[in-house]
Order: C-alpha cells, then sequence, then structure tokens
C-alpha cells in the first residue's frame, strides 16, 4: 500500500515555549515571553518559498496574536524547524498573561490556548496544510535543594510532588554507602 497526501508541504509539531517575567502579584504582574516552533516538510520536490501563518488564542481572556513569516522550504527537507521568537514579533511578549496560563489542577485552573499554524505557498490561495492543537502556556523549572531534593516550580511557584518515583541513587548516578559492596 502507498501512503499519498493531497499536498506535498505539511506542518508538523507545532509548539510554544514560554519564558515568564514576574513582578509583584496579581495576573496583571505577569509576562509571557513566548517563542513558537513549527515544522514543515516536504514530500518530494524543489524548495518552496511560502508564508507560515499562526494564530495563538488565548484561553481566559480571548486574546488573539495573529503572526506571519515568509520563508523558503529547503528541497526533501523531511523537517525544516521554523521559529517565530518574541525578538522578532513583539506581540508574543504578552503582558497580564497571569489568567491565560495552565496550572496543575491542585493549583489552579489548567487553562489551555488553541495554536493553529498554517502554511500557503507563494501563488497559492489556500494553505496546502494547516494544523489545529491545545497549548497549555507554562513554565516549568526543576532543580535539586542543599539535600539532593527535588524542586519542581510551575509559573514561578513551587509544586509540591509526593509519592514514589523519585530515585535520587537512579535518577542521578549516585551509589549509597556501601552499595557497591552489596553488588560484590
Amino acid at each position: 500500500h502507498l501512503l499519498t497526501t493531497s499536498h506535498r508541504w505539511q506542518v508538523r509539531s507545532p509548539m510554544v515555549g514560554t519564558v515568564l517575567s514576574v513582578g509583584g502579584s496579581g495576573a496583571q504582574s505577569v509576562v509571557a515571553h513566548l517563542t513558537l516552533l513549527v515544522e514543515l516538510g516536504s514530500i518530494g520536490g524543489g524548495e518552496v518559498e511560502g508564508t507560515l501563518r499562526c494564530t495563538l488564542t488565548l484561553g481566559t481572556s480571548g486574546r488573539v496574536l495573529l503572526l506571519e513569516q515568509r520563508l523558503v522550504v529547503p528541497a526533501n527537507a523531511s523537517a525544516h524547524q521554523v521559529v517565530l521568537s518574541n525578538a522578532t514579533h513583539s506581540q508574543l511578549n504578552v503582558r497580564d498573561a497571569g489568567a491565560d496560563l495552565w496550572w496543575p489542577w491542585q493549583m489552579g485552573v489548567p487553562t489551555m490556548a488553541e495554536l493553529t499554524a498554517a502554511f500557503t505557498p507563494t501563488g497559492h490561495h489556500a494553505p496546502s496544510d494547516a494544523l489545529n492543537v491545545s497549548v497549555g502556556l507554562r513554565q516549568v523549572h526543576t532543580r535539586l535543594d542543599q539535600n539532593a531534593n527535588l524542586v519542581v516550580s510551575v509559573n514561578a511557584k513551587q509544586l509540591l510532588i509526593r509519592g514514589g518515583g523519585w530515585a535520587p541513587a537512579v535518577l542521578q548516578g549516585k551509589r549509597a554507602a556501601g552499595h557497591g559492596a552489596e553488588l560484590g
């Protein structure tokens, strides 16, 4: 069986990276610095010039961010990554973003945003491919404290994680005293 597609260029794996600036308290003091990453692939043929259009609709506020970038997809590119950065697209620096953030269920509302990415080759009137995904805008940070305990923060707030699954000897490559003697 042959796998066929109706278009030669595909949009794959759109995602959003989030870095937060938090000052003061409340949702008004949060700025989300977003970066969009979209993978474009070509199925045979030569290079193609076109426009990538992304729409990010924020969950709670309903704000809509529209972004466009002209680009060239190389010939036979199975995975051409396109980055839309907050440094080049100022609308990706979202002020008062606190209400639009995703939170673990025990810390708040797991608000989702909708990201649509569409690629239109130059000279075409409609996109050759488009993809819509739900994304959570959140910043996750992990570190080890002075006692080698794992500290997890979501959106600059510490999250207490209880239960099994954390084994420093396995996950950090550390051996307990006498462990080597036990193995012989």
